[in-house]
């Protein structure tokens, strides 16, 4: 074969020049000029496969008339495309770019084989399809079938329908240009989750937690062992009193039995308004940000969901978690097709599906209502893959394609049609540009709140009750003490003289 990297420049006699390249693979790309002994100059081509070798004459020694290269001169070429859920026929060929006719089938494809009409439009050819049966996959005694039999039995110039790239294909077929991807996603639905007790003491980790009460017990036990003229139990509770109320941010009181205790409070005091202003900031930050997710790896949907599959042919344990792949061959659980398996998703918070992102989220945002958009989830499922279309290997026609590839891509075509075959993540109609800290987000602080207030008022009732339970009995002992004092003395006391 003469390298198409190259031009060739072959000098002699016309017709042993040509038997010889007969006998060699010449592509339409081939680059090769024929010289005479007489300076008569030869373009010497191929356009396709079945046609014969081309030889133009060029002006003398001058090449502005040589051809276009990429210019087929509306020869046909074969591609092979496959069709799985998405049936048509000469009738209905049309509608193959129809978004609206079947939108949730054959998305990927559809999308390639509008590339290709491009391309045809730019190479000046007309291309003819050859259906496939499925996307090639090697058989246990080594042979591929569908699109890449197709190809290696020269069947179809180059694949039209882009399948995933792995190491027994590329030892079969070569590959084009690599213009898109494809992931697998599990989708769910799951609620938001409501704080509870643990929020309050999620700002510090345990250690510190542990930290900061070992540094309230030691200051404690510091400011309470020097009063040795009152007890123990005394001691203690006046100290635990006051660097409680120090470590509240209260403020240092008026008068200290000694300096020490000035500087120890003094110390706590800003320790403490460190300690709270991160732990209030804390706080404030998570009443503000969104709930956060309870399951945000793939793991925590296979310890915590059931896990069903689409019914998507191109879907197989190759391209999946090792751990998803685990969890189906144990509870086998059967393929759903994509309307029942979206179905099932918004019926059952349980259920997760696993299906190819672009045609689980075009039928989310069809079936799932704003509620089921606010609180669905998806997490991929397994890596990122490389799709392509395959060619035939040393093709001369990958060069073109390539090259076609390149220049949709440099136009904005290829990302046009993205957008226009493919949907992005369905999205809540919930303004999120403003998050509102709602009642739901707030009702711990308010239980506290209101607790206190509670407390307060009852702490409030039971000291007035005792209050006048003590006035009332000061107010019976005063009385008896000033009936016994206002008693009439005894005579001898009255009149001692006497």
């Amino acid at each position: 074969m003469l390298g198409e990297g190259f031009s060739w420049l072959l000098r002699g006699e016309l017709d042993e020049i040509l038997v010889t390249l007969k006998k060699m693979y010449v592509g339409f790309s081939s680059d090769i000029v024929l010289a005479e002994d007489n300076g008569t100059m030869y373009d010497v081509y191929k356009l396709t496969s079945t046609t014969e070798l081309q030889v133009r004459l060029l002006e003398e020694f001058r090449f502005r008339s040589k051809r276009n290269r990429y210019n087929l001169e509306q020869n046909a070429l074969r591609g092979a495309f496959v069709f799985t859920t998405f049936k048509v026929n000469n009738e209905t060929s049309h509608l193959i770019l129809d978004k609206y006719y079947y939108p949730q089938d054959e998305k990927i494809n559809r999308m390639y084989y509008a590339f290709f009409m491009y391309l045809s439009k730019i190479f000046n050819f007309t291309l003819d399809i050859l259906v496939s049966e499925t996307y090639g996959y090697r058989s246990e005694n080594g042979t591929f079938n569908g699109e890449i039999r197709d190809l290696i039995l020269t069947r179809a110039d180059f694949g039209m329908s882009a399948i995933g790239i792995t190491n027994e294909r590329l030892n079969a077929v070569d590959f084009t240009a690599n213009i898109d991807d494809v992931y697998f996603l599990v989708i769910f639905i799951e609620e938001k989750a409501f704080g509870g007790y643990k929020a309050l003491i999620q700002p510090f980790s345990s250690k510190v937690w542990i930290g900061l009460l070992i540094i309230i017990v030691a200051a404690i036990v510091v400011s309470s062992v020097p009063q040795s003229l009152n007890t123990v139990r005394t001691a203690l509770a006046n100290g635990s009193m006051l660097i409680v109320s120090v470590m509240c941010s209260q403020g240092l009181t008026k008068e200290f039995p000694g300096s020490y205790k000035k500087g120890l409070c003094t110390v706590l005091l800003f320790f403490s308004m460190i300690v709270t202003i991160f732990y209030h900031t804390s706080i404030m930050n998570g009443l503000l940000s969104p709930t956060p997710n309870l399951i945000k790896t793939v793991e925590d949907v296979v310890a915590k969901k059931r896990i069903g599959v689409a019914n998507i042919s191109y879907l197989t344990p190759l391209f999946l978690h090792p751990l998803v792949v685990q969890k189906l061959n144990e509870v086998r659980e059967k393929r759903y097709e994509i309307p029942m398996g979206i179905k099932k998703v918004q019926q059952d918070k349980m259920f997760s599906l696993i299906g190819d992102e672009k045609t689980l989220r075009e039928a989310m945002e069809r079936s799932f209502t704003d509620s089921d958009k606010c609180n669905g989830r998806e997490i991929r499922a397994g890596s990122k893959i490389q799709i392509a279309t395959p060619i035939k290997k040393h093709s001369h026609y990958k060069e073109m394609i390539i090259f076609g590839q390149v220049i949709l891509m440099e136009r904005g075509i290829v990302h046009r049609e993205k957008k226009h075959w493919y949907t992005d993540a369905p999205k809540c109609l919930v303004d999120t540009s403003f998050i509102p800290v709602s009642i739901e987000s707030t009702f711990i602080g308010l239980g506290i709140f209101l607790f206190g207030i509670l407390s307060s008022i009852i702490i409030f009732i039971i000291e007035n009750i005792i209050k006048n339970e003590f006035i009332k009995k000061f107010n019976r002992s005063a009385n008896i003490k000033i009936d016994k004092f206002n008693e009439a003395l005894p005579y001898e006391h009255q009149y001692p003289n006497v």
